[in-house]
């Protein structure tokens, strides 16, 4: 049965697709107020698409593989973002290498899906949610407020463990799923079929 594209969390991810120039041209000319606003509606609404979906019993595989599309632009151009706008308050050693270390773990990740199943993981796990909503917050935090050590520091550490966890949850997948809780509740599942 063919899956309905048009809904309300699918909208919303498309939203955060067609903001994403926009928010390279605000990037790229310097605009850094509208840069930080149009980055901050899309990364809460990539919360109400998720809410919405759950809520409403919207989730799709489409929408799932949308959602993942837009978290992955948004955080390039959030990255690419604190390089142009904060890099004074990162350059400082070690708080680089430590960015390094995380980016260098999401990239495996993302080199993982793509080799085991031909695309990037859409696994939606408790723990990258709740690493996408820490990410969001030091980023709004240190453009809002200011860099925090401690907060930077927790959120890459958070980061780079929920990495890990996908790509051993990948390493155990047979085929590519989307929307798992984690990996305790993906061996669970493996223990049930055998």
């Amino acid at each position: 049965m063919k899956e309905p594209f048009w809904n309300l969390p699918n909208a919303i991810s498309l939203y955060r697709l067609l903001a994403v120039p926009l928010i390279c041209v605000l990037l790229v000319t310097g605009s850094v107020r509208w840069y930080v606003g149009f980055l901050t509606v899309s990364l809460l609404s990539d919360i109400l698409d998720g809410w919405a979906a759950r809520a409403f019993k919207m989730r799709t595989e489409v929408g799932a593989r949308l959602d993942s599309l837009a978290d992955v632009l948004i955080f390039l151009l959030a990255i690419c973002g604190v390089a142009r706008f904060q890099w004074a308050a990162i350059a400082h050693p070690p708080r680089p290498a430590a960015l390094l270390i995380f980016l260098a773990c999401y990239g495996a990740l993302m080199i993982t899906g793509l080799l085991k199943f031909g695309r990037q993981p859409s696994l939606h796990t408790y723990g990258f949610k709740i690493a996408a909503y820490l990410q969001g917050a030091c980023l709004l935090w240190t453009f809002w407020i200011g860099f925090s050590d401690p907060f930077y520091y927790f959120v890459l550490l958070w980061g780079t463990a929920a990495c890990i966890e996908e790509i051993v949850i990948l390493g155990v997948l047979k085929e590519p799923r989307s929307d798992v809780k984690g990996l305790y509740w993906v061996l669970q599942q493996v223990r049930a079929d055998q």
